[in-house]
């Protein structure tokens, strides 16, 4: 690989380098790696590393990877172990509460037998 002859610096966190042509071009990137904000940069093995990425991603898999599934990838790992933010109530005194799924689309919205002013309710 060009620009590695004395070894890969990156490759115990990065994905494999991408071969790039006579003029330095790649196919696509090597790596996308996504953080929060509040993601510390910098390990003992490398300025360049994160401590806790949220998902690293070789680029042909992001050049290749749908909206949804990426998207999909991403809530998985922000919600972690919790069921997936089916609502959110925003209460009169300025709280505001989350309602959970009991895991994937284990929930549906129907009318109850009674609901006020002929709106449907959230039935969980």
């Amino acid at each position: 690989m060009a620009g590695y002859e004395e070894g890969d610096p990156y490759g115990s966190f990065l994905p494999p380098p991408v071969p790039v042509d006579s003029e330095g071009c790649a196919p696509h990137m090597r790596a996308v790696v996504f953080v929060t904000e509040f993601a510390l940069k910098g390990t003992e093995r490398s300025g360049q590393e994160y401590q806790s990425p949220l998902l690293v991603l070789a680029g042909e898999e992001y050049a290749r990877i749908t909206f949804h599934d990426l998207y999909e990838r991403l809530c998985a790992v922000l919600r972690g172990n919790r069921a997936p933010v089916i609502a959110q109530v925003f209460n009169p005194d300025g709280s505001n509460t989350v309602i959970r799924g009991r895991g994937k689309k284990n929930w549906s919205i129907r009318p109850c037998s009674q609901p006020p002013c002929g709106s449907p309710r959230l039935s969980l």
